[in-house]
């Protein structure tokens, strides 16, 4: 009776026990589950940052190229605004060195005249115009200065040279040169509408002939002789009238109505010629 309590008493610590052991087992397996499930969800969201930062790292790596192709390109561009900034320069000073050996000859005609400009967008002024004629090459040479003159300026008056020297015995084109002053504070010179001036101040250098001071003009110049339309007219006349002329000689069809100063109309050089007291 008593061996039969002792094996009943084993067999229940046994069960006790294996049932504690396959709890334990149970729960430790549980405990593994759970875990390898949060291993893999960080290495999902892992490999999501990692392909985000593969993407980051793929658009930086074009931008970079991209970069350096452009450095590239702008290296090459700086190259040759440098180069076509020292043939300009070096121009520019052969030039410079033309005209102030020029300048130091003898005039064998001489012109002060005047020219009318718009300047700060809407306000008439008027310019002071030397104009000189030398031996020379056949050039016009542009003074004001340290200040530059624009395309346009420059093409102007190269058709005032041409067709002054129509007007003149001078072979103004081969024989002698011509250098015009500008008096002005404007930065930058442009625009054709003082070319008919310009002409009419080499026909009297030229001339050698007065030229009426009290009767300015403002126009463009054609290589035919006829006088072209141009802007601010109104604004050239009363800064005419107000710095004591007598008449402003206009292009046709562009009359002005101002007190104080008499507005003419002209076609063409010769008319232009009478009202300044030139043949």
């Amino acid at each position: 009776m008593n061996k039969l309590k002792f094996l009943a008493g084993l067999l229940a610590i046994f069960t006790l026990v294996l049932a504690a052991s396959t709890g334990y087992f149970y729960m430790a397996t549980l405990d593994q589950e759970q875990e390898i499930t949060g291993l893999e969800h960080e290495l999902e969201n892992l490999t999501q940052d990692y392909g985000d930062l593969l993407d980051d790292y793929t658009q930086l790596n074009q931008t970079y190229h991209q970069l350096e192709d452009d450095h590239e390109s702008l290296l090459d561009e700086y190259s040759q605004l440098e180069s076509e900034y020292n043939h300009l320069t070096q121009e520019y000073e052969e030039l410079l060195n033309d005209y102030n050996f020029l300048k130091e000859e003898q005039a064998v005609g001489l012109t002060e005249y005047y020219g009318l400009a718009i300047r700060d967008g809407d306000e008439g002024t008027v310019l002071g115009l030397t104009t000189r004629i030398v031996m020379g090459p056949g050039s016009i040479y542009l003074d004001v200065g340290t200040n530059i003159f624009g395309e346009t300026t420059q093409e102007a008056s190269q058709t005032s040279l041409y067709v002054a020297n129509q007007h003149t015995d001078l072979d103004l084109m081969n024989e002698y040169s011509v250098l015009i002053s500008w008096e002005t504070t404007a930065d930058i010179i442009d625009g054709p509408s003082a070319s008919a001036a310009e002409t009419l101040a080499i026909i009297a250098a030229a001339n050698n002939q007065e030229i009426d001071g009290d009767v300015v003009i403002t126009g463009t110049i054609n290589t035919n002789g006829e006088i072209g339309p141009v802007g601010g007219v109104e604004e050239k006349a009363i800064a005419a009238m107000e710095n004591g002329h007598e008449k402003i000689l206009v292009p046709s069809g562009q009359y002005v109505d101002i007190d104080g100063i008499e507005v003419v109309e002209v076609d063409n050089l010769n008319e232009a010629k009478t009202h300044v007291g030139l043949n």
